[in-house]
């Protein structure tokens, strides 16, 4: 293997550099082509605050500046477009690094977007960028696993639903608090099993809403709603579904959820990035991010409507699967309106969420050639990483 490195790599925190020895990338992604350096990254002061000079040896820093050998860099689990100006400014700028040598993982759909408009601002070559999907990876082989100890039910078409759709949600991303109290606003917040509790950013309503009032301000239907229903969402009680603990990461699919898939008919999937607008105290990401949360419906076989940024259902398909259009309205993934998106979102869900017995029968047969197709294709993937240029 030609990772220079691989006897031990870091993972570069914001503030601490973590020996690793082994990471799944090694096992996605083909290196035996060209030598190189490779590291795991979060933020995009990374470089500055683990300087490159400390991590490469002096004589293979000259080999890399000689194009002799690349640089490797993964933002994998997270889909940052600030991490491309700070390798720009940290590396190419201020360590005469070709950026040609350079590679970037990146989970975001639209990472080579921000490289072609940093590139283009600093008159300089685009540095190389790959698409990969970690999260997918994981989903597909936690669902192989599930498969063999636990063999999937069938899909019921006819089955009696207590609730209507499933909705996960752990840190308090505003447009996951914004989704859960507009349920509440259009009355259907019961109709769903539907999770929101104390997580490890340690926000809750008193802290958000001032936020979400101010987000959805210029946004006459919604403000009215949130006016009007202010003193009951605020005082809303923590929402916990299979577990009480919001703080532990849980990407992996697991037993403990198959009740709560097949208890509902429907998941609304909040995914990381949802607003094309600036909103407060935080960069603005606005990259497509599949995370285990889109996956986790397609290995239950469950249709799904995303809260996430514009055009997000073109990135599912692009990588082979089929969305739910005509039996799902999802009009609303075209919408550019932050505002107007939510609204036709929760709109959707209200819709779904009163469909008679006979219409929920329909619903569900007319969707269930889409499901099985979508598994079948998770569970025969064998590529996770699309090159980008």
């Amino acid at each position: 293997m030609p990772i220079l490195n691989s006897d031990t790599f870091f993972y570069l925190d914001t503030d601490s550099k973590v020996s690793r020895e082994d990471t799944i990338l090694w096992h996605m992604r083909d290196f035996s082509a060209t030598d190189c350096y490779y590291f795991e990254f979060k933020n995009d002061s990374a470089f500055e605050v683990f300087p490159i000079e400390t991590l490469i040896p002096a004589h293979d820093l000259i080999r890399l500046k000689n194009k002799e050998i690349q640089l490797v860099l993964c933002n994998s689990h997270e889909a940052f477009h600030s991490v491309v100006d700070g390798i720009y400014r940290s590396l190419v700028l201020g360590n005469n690094i070709p950026p040609e040598q350079i590679v970037l993982m990146s989970e975001s759909h639209d990472i080579l977007t921000e490289v072609k408009k940093v590139s283009a601002q600093y008159g300089l070559a685009e540095i190389k960028v790959e698409w990969v999907r970690v999260f997918e990876n994981s989903v597909h082989r936690d669902t192989l696993h599930l498969i063999q100890t636990a063999p999937r039910r069938p899909v019921v078409t006819d089955r009696v639903y207590t609730k209507k759709f499933l909705n996960f949600n752990r840190r308090w991303r505003l447009h996951r608090p914004a989704l859960v109290a507009l349920l509440y606003a259009y009355g259907i917040l019961d109709k769903g099993h539907v999770s929101l509790g104390m997580s490890d950013d340690n926000k809750n309503w008193d802290s958000v809403w001032p936020s979400l009032r101010q987000m959805f301000a210029g946004d006459q239907h919604i403000d009215s709603l949130f006016a009007t229903h202010e003193q009951s969402i605020v005082n809303l009680q923590p929402l916990y579904l299979d577990s009480t603990d919001l703080i532990t990461n849980k990407a992996i699919l697991e037993h403990t959820t198959t009740e709560l898939y097949e208890d509902t008919y429907f998941s609304v999937v909040t995914e990381t990035n949802f607003f094309t607008q600036p909103t407060y105290g935080s960069y603005l990401e606005t990259g497509r991010f599949l995370s285990e949360k889109t996956f986790k419906p397609i290995a239950k076989c469950h249709p799904f409507i995303v809260v996430s940024v514009p055009n997000f259902l073109d990135s599912v398909r692009e990588i082979g699967y089929k969305t739910f259009s005509p039996w799902i309205d999802e009009s609303y993934d075209t919408e550019l309106d932050d505002a107007k998106r939510l609204a036709k979102i929760v709109a959707e869900i209200k819709r779904l969420s009163e469909l008679t017995p006979d219409e929920i029968e329909q619903f569900m047969s007319g969707v269930h050639d889409i499901c099985t197709f979508n598994l079948g294709v998770l569970l025969r993937k064998t590529e996770f990483i699309t090159v980008l240029n």
